[in-house]
């Protein structure tokens, strides 16, 4: 369970993948987002939260179903928040495939993600099941 499942916010600005906005008036975050904007609308952002005693940060997505995928991710041992980060670049429908039918190739054109890493996303069973359940 989250602490922050979702959250509806005022947009300030969004450069570089963060996304500057406005909570509760006065409230102004910081989230790791990428997608399409306008400056002052409001938006509903489903959010994960890393907390960390040295970094905090907030990651935000437009679907419910791009926040459970980036949280299918994060099982995968070695595979930390920023490469997850990367990784959410592709399209949603074919990480989940890719993982699906093992395509290593894939997963090669993709900063930070190498051999190593992609042999445990490919063989770990909790991974894939969790890959699994985000097509029903």
């Amino acid at each position: 369970m989250q602490v922050i499942d979702r959250i509806t916010i005022q947009v300030i600005e969004h450069q570089n993948n963060i996304l500057q906005a406005r909570f509760l008036n006065s409230i102004v975050l910081n989230i790791f987002f990428r997608g399409t904007v306008c400056r002052h609308q409001d938006i509903t952002l489903y959010t994960y939260l890393k907390l960390d005693a040295s970094n905090p940060c907030l990651y935000g997505f437009k679907r419910e179903s791009e926040k459970n995928l980036f949280s299918a991710l994060l099982l995968v041992a070695g595979l930390g928040f920023k490469t997850a980060f990367l990784i959410m670049e592709q399209k949603q429908e074919e990480i989940i495939e890719a993982v699906l039918n093992g395509d290593e190739i894939f997963f090669e054109k993709i900063r930070g993600v190498g051999p190593s890493l992609i042999s445990k996303m490919l063989s770990e069973k909790k991974f894939i099941k969790a890959m699994q359940s985000l097509t029903e």
